[in-house]
């Protein structure tokens, strides 16, 4: 296979890296070798001493967490692909991903495939098909593809619950690591309640959309191992691994994994219809409330979305909801509760969408407005 001939985009967040491998891996030298003169013949007979035995690692059984480590990899890595991307007859680079289901689907980030013509997919036992894609979405960064055989006795990976998801447990990621197919690593998870950039700007409101409850854990993960899954102790998924935080382009102990949850919502839409419709408020707000800010702005408080920016039209226009002032960034509204669930900043609110409402549900907002609290219903809208 010819080898690329132009350098392939890697996406950053801030400092964060899409983790797709690009196929640039140097081949390693042959080692040279010396030969070492046989020692002299003994002039002198020395009588052999006892020795105590020794006991070899190979005869040495596996401690509890070493047999449960082994045990998942051999459960669960035959369901983890390597994906290798082609474009124009050139190898763009490779990432990973797992079989989801039994009719031969499998996940991966959108960002793995989306600039892909063609694309192999190499199962753990050598196994090559190609495979298309049926379905993708850039805010939760999830693509769907199809092949039409898998190996025998692969079986699609049981997923785990997100939202339960504590910081301390242990997880596992399996990808493929700058091509290196089915390598395991082990962390804790460090964080949850991340956010990532949407791959696309919203263009009505001038923000950005964002994936919500990202899974942020110190387990290596190294550009190649996009698309693969986290597991828990117990071999569930538990997220897709996307991104990494880095300045060296290399693993620095700061990854980070798109919910599960997220993923089972999208997840039928995906395959049925090719894209996912979210719920869409149509407004803008300050992502987070600093002392600062609320002083500035006259704020009752600092937890809550303070909106911004409201779109002419949306169903938060629609419904009333008042927006800053845009010459003195006073008088918005300041959103402190939705459906009666406390939200700290605006990430709460998004996460609270995404997970538990869709198009044409009705909402009711708690607002602080001119120092009163007031219960305001909004009907979601399609997010455009």
């Amino acid at each position: 296979m010819r080898q690329p001939r132009r350098s392939h985009p890697i996406r950053w967040v801030g400092l964060t890296l899409a983790l797709l491998t690009f196929s640039a891996i140097g081949c390693l030298s042959p080692v040279a070798t010396t030969a070492i003169p046989a020692p002299p013949t003994p002039t002198t007979r020395v009588e052999a001493q006892p020795t105590a035995p020794t006991t070899l690692r190979t005869a040495i059984e596996p401690d509890a967490e070493e047999a449960l480590l082994i045990d998942l990899y051999n459960r669960v890595n035959p369901s983890v692909v390597h994906i290798r991307i082609y474009s124009a007859g050139f190898m763009l680079g490779s990432g990973s991903g797992f079989l989801v289901d039994n009719e031969n689907h499998i996940v991966t980030n959108n960002h793995v495939v989306r600039e892909a013509d063609e694309m192999e997919i190499v199962f753990w036992d050598g196994t090559r098909v190609r495979g298309r894609v049926i379905g993708s979405d850039l805010d939760a960064d999830v693509a769907v593809l199809e092949v039409d055989t898998v190996p025998e006795g692969v079986a699609p990976l049981e997923f785990g619950d997100s939202d339960e998801v504590q910081v301390g447990q242990r997880v596992i990621a399996i990808g493929n690591p700058f091509g290196f197919q089915g390598t395991m690593t082990v962390g804790i998870v460090s964080g949850v309640g991340r956010r990532l950039d949407s791959q696309r700007e919203q263009n009505l409101g001038g923000g950005n959309y964002t994936n919500p409850d990202i899974i942020q854990t110190d387990a290596a993960i190294n550009p190649g191992n996009s698309g693969g899954p986290l597991f828990d102790s117990a071999g569930r998924v538990l997220g897709v691994n996307t991104a990494i935080r880095s300045s060296s382009g290399t693993s620095s102990g700061v990854g980070f994994a798109a919910p599960i949850n997220t993923i089972r919502k999208l997840l039928p839409a995906l395959i049925r219809d090719g894209h996912y419709t979210y719920p869409w408020m149509g407004i803008s707000g300050m992502q987070e409330i600093d002392l600062f800010t609320m002083e500035e702005f006259d704020l009752a408080q600092s937890k809550g979305v303070y909106v911004t920016t409201v779109t002419t039209g949306g169903p938060a226009d629609e419904a009333g909801v008042r927006a800053a002032d845009q010459a003195t960034g006073k008088g918005g509204d300041l959103i402190t509760a939705i459906d009666n669930r406390s939200l700290v900043d605006f990430g709460d609110l998004v996460s609270y969408l995404v997970a538990h409402t869709d198009p044409g549900q009705t909402i009711e907002l708690t607002i602080i407005r001119d120092g009163r609290s007031i219960q305001l219903p909004l009907v979601l809208g399609e997010r455009p």
